[in-house]
């Protein structure tokens, strides 16, 4: 037994001359304990001089092909650990030899499928040169090609060309290009799409190789497919009409964007099974400013089945609401700034949550401007749609109502039925604060009557029909200038009026609802 392991021992130390003398009194053909002949040991230690020893002695014993050929508890024979380890001489001598170079071990790979995937060039060359298969793939249906491509390797895949199908695709479909773009090797890619493999080509997930050089983030290799007319608008997804662009959208590569930006369909918006890729960029405000400055809309519409909001700022307001841990308002800044709508999806977000409602208005009053050609807080159709909202949610109006009206907002907009009849007593009292009572159209007074009759509203004694003289007064100087402006601090500041006016032309006077200085509604 000790004699036994000497003799392998041997072989892997390249030790000829003990070698040459433990055989004289031994087999070639015993294994050790891994189930390994002497010729297996040498071959995959790289011993070429122990390999002729060894081929020397089978060629005695009258069973040389057979020896030459044996294989490892794994399937493995000589050549193929040879080939694996890059011993390119061994691999030459024993195909001389007889050895099966295009055998495989237990896991699909043959001797050059090995050499390979082990990053040996100059060994994979010189089985190529035996005649070993190209076309032969791996238990994954990977190709030596395919292989070549994944790891960059100029030189493989360039001598691979002459002989391998440029799009054959592995079990998943992904071809030689595909990996080539996957794994960011430009110039395999540059190769293989010059001798015509296709760069449309999808894999089983729907990826195309320039949805996989997206995802790299290799500039190169989307720039090299691209020039070879990959298609920018071909959907990448078995789940959802994902494109090149979503992806990369997503990440962090404003130039990889940029390009495909120019490239990409901007129609990408209500289609049926559309959707645009602002949506994908809102948790990236460096990708979402790449996408508005190259003209894509603020007012993307999304299908229902992908997103469950209407537009990309009601996404953004929504993840505020949820404060899923990122910060959205650079998103919601860059949306509002490029022209999105505030809409009733806007505004029931906003008025359900009073710190995402406040930078809300403070970014519109910002965006409005300032001086006489100021654009009013709220377009016709913004406020349209606000009032909607403001009706269907008038019980919650102590919540959001204070900041609405300290913004600018025109008190006189919400003096419908729907709010009147529904706003919390605080809230109605303060809303009658600021208006002119003495206006109030007969069906309104109808409804706060009703109220008072039925104890659900009891304004406090100093509310009388007809408001007192000096609050008109400045009701006139709000109308003349505008809700909105009267309302900024600044703007009331640089008016004609002695300094005690100050807070009550701002309304300071009038308590919110909770404001623990206000009155109680019995009062």
């Amino acid at each position: 037994m000790d004699g036994g392991r000497c003799v392998f021992t041997a072989a892997r130390r390249g030790d000829r001359d003990l070698l040459r003398t433990l055989l004289l009194h031994r087999s070639v053909e015993e294994r050790s304990d891994r189930g390994l002949t002497p010729l297996h040991e040498a071959a995959q230690a790289g011993r070429t001089g122990c390999v002729r020893e060894v081929l020397s002695m089978a060629a005695a014993s009258g069973v040389f092909i057979k020896y030459v050929n044996a294989r490892a508890l794994n399937g493995q024979t000589a050549v193929f650990m040879a080939a694996a380890e890059g011993h390119t001489d061994i691999v030459k001598l024993l195909a001389n030899a007889g050895a099966n170079i295009n055998v495989k071990d237990a896991l699909g790979l043959t001797p050059l499928l090995a050499a390979i995937s082990n990053r040996k060039p100059a060994t994979a060359r010189a089985l190529i040169r035996k005649g070993a298969e190209v076309h032969l793939t791996d238990a994954s249906g990977q190709s030596c090609l395919h292989l070549a491509s994944a790891q960059g390797s100029i030189e493989l895949v360039s001598m691979l060309l002459r002989f391998c199908a440029l799009n054959l695709g592995n079990v998943k479909q992904k071809t030689a290009i595909y990996l080539a773009a996957k794994n960011g090797h430009h110039e395999c890619l540059e190769m293989l799409a010059t001798a015509g493999a296709n760069v449309d080509i999808q894999a089983t997930n729907g990826n195309t190789p320039l949805m996989a050089a997206t995802k790299a983030q290799s500039e190169p290799c989307v720039q090299a497919l691209l020039k070879h007319g990959a298609d920018p608008n071909v959907v990448c997804s078995n789940l959802w009409p994902q494109l090149a662009i979503h992806a990369a959208a997503r990440l962090e590569n404003a130039n990889i964007l940029r390009r495909l930006a120019v490239v990409t369909r901007h129609g990408l918006s209500s289609g049926e099974g559309e959707v645009s890729p602002v949506f994908a960029a809102v948790e990236k405000p460096e990708m979402l400013e790449v996408l508005l400055k190259e003209g894509f809309s603020p007012e993307a519409q999304a299908s229902p089945d992908i997103y469950d909001v209407g537009s990309p700022l009601g996404l953004v307001l929504a993840c505020m609401v949820d404060d899923i841990g990122l910060n959205y308002s650079r998103s919601m800044t860059l949306l509002m700034r490029a022209g999105a709508r505030l809409t009733e999806e806007c505004w029931e977000l906003g008025l359900s949550d009073p710190c995402v409602l406040d930078l809300l208005l403070a970014q519109r009053c910002e965006d409005r401007g300032k001086g006489p050609g100021a654009r009013p807080l709220l377009s016709g159709e913004e406020l349209e749609a606000l009032v909607s909202v403001a009706e269907k949610d008038a019980g919650e109006a102590g919540s959001w109502l204070p900041a609405l009206l300290e913004s600018g907002l025109d008190p006189n907009a919400l003096l419908v039925p729907a709010f009147l009849e529904e706003a919390p007593s605080e809230a109605l009292t303060y809303l009658l604060e600021m208006v002119d009572r003495s206006t109030l159209s007969r069906p309104l007074r109808d409804v706060l009557e009703r109220r008072q009759r039925m104890k659900t509203w009891t304004p406090p004694a100093h509310l009388e029909w007809v408001p007192p003289l000096f609050h008109l007064c400045r009701l006139r100087l709000r109308t003349h200038l505008g809700p909105d402006v009267l309302m900024r601090s600044p703007a009331v500041t640089q008016l004609p009026v002695p300094l005690l006016l100050h807070d009550y032309l701002l309304f300071a006077d009038i308590k919110a609802p909770g404001d623990p200085s206000s009155e109680s509604p019995s009062d």
